[in-house]
């Protein structure tokens, strides 16, 4: 396997793409769960299996937002001890993806609930989550200061000519 160089410009731009397409498939499926539940809602016939997303929802919600958040935290924390800014912007982006995928999820089971039982607080939550998920796009200013990163690092991040990261691909 070899490694292909990024420049600032394109390690920026792919995880703009990342999130943008992760934010675009969470919408996208929104749209079609509330375009299905207004012009024939499945809901479920019986009480129970509403109540049970209603208790499985706030938990999964919170809980959700509280991991990404945690582990982002402690991976940032094993990111910042790096002392090379290529190894700190390999495992930002892991970072940023796992947290991105973890509130994805949250996203998606919360649209799944509200095609499932057709209530409106589902795709509320599911929005709230979008929301949050928008507030973690990438940007440079976010990776300086999630890394703290120092004087001569954030030169390279700032000349988007500037060597920073490696990726891995395959012939």
């Amino acid at each position: 396997m070899q490694t292909k160089a990024q420049t600032s410009k394109e390690y920026f731009k792919s995880l703009t793409i990342l999130h943008f397409a992760l934010l675009i498939g969470q919408v996208l499926f929104g749209i079609v769960t509330f375009y299905i539940n207004s012009t024939n809602p499945v809901g479920f016939d019986y009480v129970i299996q509403n109540d049970i997303f209603l208790l499985v929802a706030p938990v999964l919600f919170i809980g959700g937002i509280l991991s990404s958040t945690l582990i982002a935290k402690h991976q940032l924390k094993m990111n910042k001890a790096k002392t090379i800014l290529k190894a700190k912007l390999g495992g930002y982006m892991s970072t940023l993806i796992i947290k991105l995928a973890i509130l994805e999820g949250v996203s998606l089971c919360m649209l799944v609930f509200y095609y499932m039982t057709a209530n409106l607080l589902f795709l509320l939550l599911s929005g709230l989550t979008i929301v949050l998920f928008i507030m973690n796009r990438p940007t440079k200013e976010k990776a300086i200061n999630d890394l703290e990163l120092n004087q001569k690092e954030r030169a390279l991040i700032e000349d988007p000519e500037a060597i920073v990261a490696e990726i891995k691909i395959n012939n």
